[in-house]
């Protein structure tokens, strides 16, 4: 069974309106965004067709709103709110109610969700969002939105991608699993290539998957490098030999006695 809530149902939970709660006509320039709202492109023609409509029907189902120092911003039906602007209405009718922040954000993010309306760089960035103002955790978030922890996750590996392959994302030359495919790869620049890659030669998701394999295994095919570095060195005044380990983040001297280790200290104190 689809244990998704729908949009309806979450307008409708823990709200304390009375049960008759009117419509009214709000003033459009007193009406705003929701600043949460995760959709950033809305299609232009399909907002002229919508203003088409609006223009010969009226607004027929009211936006939801929440009043916030004598505005009103907007909780769901932005795209009729848009709409309403291109058709010069001065009105558009609304229902007041009262949400916390949270669920400000969790209805923007629902709406479009199941319209299917967000692009991927879109949907990413709104789970990021819930993540970052509401305290979610990835398995929080999942459960919000009615999706897998997997699916959240690779949604918020995206990410990670250089602002270049975003980009490429963002005005559809990339496709979600082109991105997804190269957020396993490490290498920002080798990243950015293979973006490029993709959009001269046509790859599918397929085989840029395969490319993906292949540079992982060119990677752990490579030679390691010496774990540990072995520096001789004479130092002091009387020419002490020392032999200086170096590995990783570490840098270790040994010495022979208390005497060599005081010399040993004394040079690295003068910093010769």
């Amino acid at each position: 069974m689809d244990e998704r809530k729908t949009l309806l149902d979450l307008i409708n939970e823990n709200v304390t309106e009375p049960d008759n709660e009117q419509i009214i006509d709000l003033p459009l320039s007193k009406v705003k965004p929701n600043p949460y709202q995760p959709r950033k492109e809305f299609d232009k023609a399909a907002l002229n067709d919508l203003a088409s409509s609006i223009k010969e029907h009226g607004v027929i189902q009211p936006i939801i709103v929440k009043e916030n120092a004598g505005e009103f911003i907007i909780i769901a039906g932005e795209r009729r709110y848009r709409a309403s602007l291109l058709a010069e209405r001065e009105t558009i009718p609304a229902i007041v109610r009262s949400y916390e922040k949270s669920k400000m954000i969790e209805l923007a993010l629902i709406e479009n969700l199941q319209r299917q309306e967000l692009s991927a760089y879109e949907e990413a960035n709104a789970y990021a969002l819930m993540i970052k103002e509401l305290g979610y955790n990835q398995t929080d978030v999942a459960k919000h939105v009615g999706k897998s922890r997997s699916y959240i996750t690779n949604m918020l590996g995206i990410l990670t991608l250089p602002n270049e392959v975003l980009s490429m994302l963002q005005s559809g030359k990339l496709s979600f699993g082109h991105a997804r495919a190269l957020s396993k790869l490490s290498d920002g620049k080798r990243i950015i290539e293979l973006a490029h890659i993709i959009v001269m030669k046509n790859l599918s998701v397929r085989q840029i998957e395969e490319l993906v394999k292949n540079e992982d295994k060119k990677v752990a095919q490579q030679p390691r490098k010496t774990d540990k570095q072995i520096i001789s060195k004479s130092i002091g005044k009387n020419n002490l030999k020392i032999k200086i380990a170096v590995s990783h983040d570490k840098v270790t001297i040994k010495a022979k006695n208390h005497d060599e280790l005081q010399e040993i200290i004394n040079w690295l104190m003068e910093g010769k």
